[in-house]
């Protein structure tokens, strides 16, 4: 490359420069104070002035890792010319000395080279002042650049600008590496951000440290930052059963990971889900301290409750075998029970006898109707569905119960809507109000109000809710409510399964509110429970109207 030259009274200023740009104590191998210049000598490229340039040996320039350039003091049309570069730059560029002799930086300019910072270091060269600056400039092969620059004017003894030493740092690499962290954190964001399940960080005492949108959708908060506001202790405020927070953590600790753990959870609005986590624990990889827990949140609510009308069905299918067994023993009971009340209709008796044994007589003649219903629809029989109206139903209904049940119970007719008109089997609508009042009656013990009020509404969008499902729809609402003990939280969602019952044994078979649920079924219709314990329960039957 030729000797190395630089002004001697520079030599200062150049030892400083070089000093900053390492920022680190010089190599034992680059002793700078020990450096001398030396005047030219025979054989260099480039013809200097008595009391000009003198040289830096070239061992110092090639051990000096930042591009080093010297140019004219005449800025031109396109800026100063290049009279020496160093090895470093032709690395950082690509191109030889021969390629950056007498060129001015412009060749190093591309496509993405800032004009605004060409215009800034162009007037600071013109003020003879100190420029400092970051460039996108392009390597030979066309490959960017990103370098730091400090361009500094040299002048001689009298004052006068003769040279500018430039000293490039490459950026590169930097930024490349940058950008590639950049570029994964927003690819990281979109799939966190967008993801359809929920993803979490949490301490090990219940506090969010993130949460995505998802998790928040999950919950029913409005965003991720709701969420983390509100839900400050996860085990007592999101877990119907903080013992299952309590095992989740457990599991966590002893295996450092769980799989597809399923909890009950509770969302913004009170209402319940059924979730399913996976999660793990992320540990300081130098101390081994526990720093967070991250994991995903699946909502496995409509997983579960296809699993629930799956066993649902399989206990019905096994009452249709016991029902089966024994409705010829049924029919064995009834049958004298009817002969008898027929009989002794024919006697002369009481009008208040007749009346009685005409009761006995219908009410035998309906058990019989309801076995033959409980076994037909075990066996799959829907029933003979035809036009219905319910009005004629529900008052037969009222009539009969009143004259059977303690006057202590007080049953009351509301009616919101007339013409309520329906398609359904109207035994197995009967024997469906019948059990619900039944269980009314029983819930309070044998005194308090019992109500019936009918309704027409409007469903405009499909309703998915545990228990509750159905379609948009008109449908005619039978609200069945008592003033009774009510339900707890924790059983409301079995009441429907059969054999479930909290009665004294031998006071109910846990078969009557199964098959209200299997009826409604069969009629296209829906069954919604709404409980407060010590004030009493309502009982919703959606049917639709016609």
């Amino acid at each position: 490359m030729g000797c190395n030259r630089i002004f001697p009274y520079a030599r200062a200023f150049w030892v400083g420069m070089a000093w900053e740009l390492l920022k680190a104590p010089p190599s034992p191998m680059i002793d700078f104070t020990s450096q001398t210049v030396r005047p030219p000598q025979d054989g260099d490229s480039l013809n200097f002035q008595a009391g000009g340039l003198q040289c830096i040996p070239g061992n110092l320039s090639a051990k000096i890792g930042e591009g080093i350039l010297i140019t004219t003091a005449h800025l031109g049309l396109h800026g100063p010319k290049i009279v020496y570069v160093n090895r470093a730059f032709t690395e950082i560029t690509g191109y030889s000395e021969e390629d950056a002799m007498g060129k001015t930086l412009q060749f190093l300019h591309g496509p993405r080279t800032s004009r605004r910072v060409i215009v800034d270091l162009r007037k600071a060269l013109r003020q003879g002042s100190l420029w400092r600056g970051e460039t996108t400039h392009y390597r030979k092969d066309g490959r960017e650049l990103h370098l730091d620059w400090r361009i500094e004017p040299l002048r001689n003894p009298e004052g006068e600008i003769t040279h500018f030493l430039c000293i490039q740092h490459d950026r590169t690499k930097e930024q490349e590496a940058k950008k590639a962290m950049v570029e994964s954190d927003a690819k990281y964001r979109s799939m966190f951000e967008n993801a359809v399940f929920g993803i979490f960080q949490t301490t090990s005492d219940g506090h969010y440290l993130n949460a995505n949108p998802a998790l928040a959708k999950i919950y029913g908060y409005d965003s991720s930052d709701d969420l983390m506001q509100h839900l400050t202790r996860i085990e007592t405020q999101l877990y119907v059963k903080p013992a299952r927070r309590a095992e989740f953590i457990e599991t966590l600790r002893t295996a450092g990971k769980v799989l597809d753990f399923e909890s009950e959870v509770y969302r913004k609005d009170g209402s319940i889900l059924w979730i399913s986590e996976s999660a793990r624990e992320v540990r300081d990889l130098d101390s081994g301290d526990l720093l967070y827990y991250e994991g995903m949140v699946e909502d496995i609510s409509e997983r579960k409750t296809l699993e629930s009308q799956l066993l649902r069905s399989q206990r019905v299918e096994s009452i249709g075998m016991l029902a089966s067994g024994m409705a010829h023993d049924l029919a064995n009971v009834l049958s004298p029970v009817l002969m008898t009340a027929s009989w002794l209709k024919g006697r002369h008796l009481e009008k208040e006898t007749q009346k009685a044994l005409e009761l006995v007589e219908a009410n035998v003649l309906k058990a019989t109707a309801l076995v033959r219903q409980v076994v037909g629809f075990a066996r799959g029989t829907e029933g003979d569905h035809v036009d219905l109206d319910l009005g004629a139903l529900i008052t037969e209904l009222v009539e009969m119960t009143k004259r059977a049940m303690p006057k202590t119970v007080d049953i009351r007719l509301v009616w919101n809507s007339s013409g309520c008109l329906t398609k359904g089997d109207a035994t197995q609508l009967y024997q469906v109000l019948l059990n619900l009042m039944v269980n009314a009656r029983d819930a309070m013990a044998g005194e308090g109000v019992i109500s019936l009020e009918i309704s027409k509404v409007n469903i405009p969008e499909p309703v998915n809710r545990n228990l509750f499902r159905i379609s948009p729809g008109s449908f005619i609402r039978i609200d069945v409510s008592d003033t009774g003990c009510g339900i707890p939280p924790a059983i409301i969602e079995k009441i429907f399964n059969p054999f479930f019952t909290t009665k004294e044994v031998g006071k109910g078979t846990g078969l009557g509110l199964s098959t209200v649920m299997a009826i409604m079924q069969t009629h296209c219709g829906a069954v919604d429970v709404h409980s407060v314990e010590g004030q009493g329960t309502r009982v919703s039957l959606y049917l639709p109207a016609i």
